[in-house]
């Protein structure tokens, strides 16, 4: 008995010493770095494969491929995988790599969307780095403003749309601010003087022109809105273009050039691809986006407009002409765009209300933005240029930390709202807004 029994410890010993020579020279396990590779169609890529060795990650070259690992796509109509594993995106889908070999495997997903944008990773948790700016809207009379929309031009200014009655505001930051969180204060934010503009609709979501100097820069905007029983502007139905004078106030029929669609386009909120040279009018009331090309528009022919049907006036800002609220009607020159053909034109739904409208990409892809502000619920929902939802309402990982909110000035509570989207240069902005002190703050997140 106690020799089986010693020899029943030695055996022990000898298997657990046989782990322990395992576990110190063995490969233990193989990973991709990433959980998922987002590609666009004929994209390649390598992925970074490690081998944990002795508690080290050390880098593995599939090139060479030492181990003899066998990569496999699960759907090679979505992508493809050579011996060296190289990834080449055929389709949009979603498909698994696997690495296998010397007992072990690993798994990771890849993604491929259509030749166009693909979306970052939303659901990244907050960290600072995805401030891109904060700002602080002021009008002419230092009065905190309601930021609605945004852009960022092709020398990387800011510039931010917001309302307040009679006006709608556009500014321009040559330089993004900071929100101290102990204090509220908004220290290091630099903003021209800003063009103010009567009447011309809450919430116009501002596009900036590219590739102009910081003189010659034009912006387009929802214009001839209505007057609301709580005073504010609502219903734009012309899209004008004019150029950005710092300390100037226009009147509506002011600005440099007006388009004009038909009383279908009411309530518009307009948004242009200058890459792809698209505009897109998305028209919250009927959920639809219709889409045409900018050089048709800018061609349509120009005819003398009778615009009638707006209610404007009655505020102490107000012109002598419209110093008493009242219906009016006035006499522009318009581009007739009511016999173009457009690219796409298709309905939708948005749920939790638009906050946001972005149209991006050779597809011509269209990006809306809604959410709560209380509690705060960021969601994006992206259509084809034909009008399917190919992501349907995801939320953003960075509202799900209110705590890291507050500690870096974004809020002072459980609330954030949405102020828009914007993709420039395949990298996308989410604009949100909060009070903290007597500031109406407004920060800009970028996600690369």
């Amino acid at each position: 008995m106690r020799n089986t029994r010693l020899i029943f410890i030695l055996a022990v010993c000898m298997l657990a010493a046989a782990c322990v020579q395992k576990e110190g020279n063995g490969l233990t396990k193989l990973l991709f770095t990433q959980g998922t590779y987002s590609l666009e169609e004929g994209d390649e890529i390598v992925p970074e494969i490690r081998l944990v060795e002795n508690s080290k990650y050390n880098p593995y070259n599939p090139a060479a491929n030492p181990k003899g690992l066998v990569f496999t796509s699960s759907d090679e109509s979505i992508f493809t995988v050579s011996p060296q594993c190289v990834i080449t995106a055929v389709s949009a889908g979603e498909a698994t790599l696997t690495a296998s070999g010397s007992g072990l495997s690993a798994k990771t997903k890849v993604s491929v969307s259509a030749k166009g944008y693909h979306l970052p990773d939303i659901h990244a948790p907050f960290t600072p780095s995805m401030i891109f700016g904060q700002f602080a809207m002021k009008n002419s009379a230092n009065q905190s403003l309601n930021p609605q929309s945004f852009d960022i031009d092709s020398n990387g200014k800011i510039w931010l749309e917001g309302a307040r009655k009679p006006f709608v505001h556009v500014i321009r930051f040559s330089q993004a601010g900071k929100v101290d969180p102990a204090t509220g204060a908004l220290n290091g934010c630099a903003a021209d003087a800003g063009m103010e503009i009567f009447y011309a609709g809450h919430g116009t979501c501002l596009c900036v022109e590219p590739g102009t100097d910081a003189k010659n820069q034009h912006f387009w905007f929802a214009n001839f809105g209505t007057k609301q029983a709580d005073g504010s502007y609502l219903k734009p139905k012309i899209l004008s273009r004019t150029l950005y004078v710092p300390g100037k106030r226009i009147l509506p029929q002011e600005a440099d050039e007006h388009f004009y669609f038909g009383e279908e386009y009411i309530q518009m909120l307009p948004c242009i691809d200058f890459e792809s040279g698209i505009l897109a009018i998305w028209i919250s009331s009927k959920a639809t986006v219709t889409m045409f090309r900018l050089e048709d528009v800018l061609a349509a022919p120009v005819k003398e407009m009778e615009i009638g049907g707006m209610v404007w006036g009655g505020e102490a800002e107000s012109p002598s002409k419209y110093a008493t609220e009242g219906t009016v009607s006035v006499s522009i020159k318009a581009h007739d765009c009511r016999n173009l053909t457009p690219v796409a034109k298709f309905k939708m739904t948005v749920s939790g209300g638009t906050q946001g409208y972005c149209v991006y990409g050779s597809d011509h892809r269209s990006y809306h933005l809604a959410g709560a502000s209380t509690p705060v619920n960021t969601r994006i929902t992206v259509y084809d240029g034909q009008g399917n939802a190919i992501i349907p309402s995801e939320g953003f990982g960075f509202d799900d930390d209110i705590s890291k909110l507050i500690e870096n000035g974004l809020t002072t509570k459980e609330y954030l709202e949405s102020e828009g989207i914007r993709i420039r240069d395949k990298k996308m902005y989410i604009c949100v807004a909060s009070t903290i002190g007597s500031n109406r703050v407004t920060t800009i997140l970028q996600f690369l």
